[in-house]
């Protein structure tokens, strides 16, 4: 989800309060359901995750989650190969190939 200000192309009919910038956001999440609940935000310091517990309240269990510089795994939707461009596609072959 993502949360933008309240501003005047959002009292008006059209597209203008749902088609904006990312850098325009004030909050953002998701969710992940499965063995456990997982809930992470932003309010523009940091990502937080929070676990759902046993009594139905989110516990801070990832604070400040970071992406790490560099890792040994990659994942990307090589079904959709096919429409890349020819930079990106090289660039995920030699990934694959190492």
């Amino acid at each position: 989800f993502g949360v933008y200000e309240l501003n005047e192309a959002s009292t008006r009919e059209g597209t203008g309060h749902v088609l904006r910038a990312g850098k325009e956001l004030v909050a953002a999440g998701y969710a992940m359901y499965g063995a456990s609940t997982l809930f992470v935000m932003s309010m523009g310091h940091g990502a937080h995750g929070f676990t759902l517990d046993s009594l139905g309240e989110f516990l801070l269990t990832r604070p400040h989650i970071r992406t790490p510089l560099s890792g040994r795994t990659y994942s990307v939707n090589v079904a959709l190969s096919g429409g890349w461009e020819a930079p990106i596609a090289s660039y995920v072959h030699a990934l694959a190939v190492r």
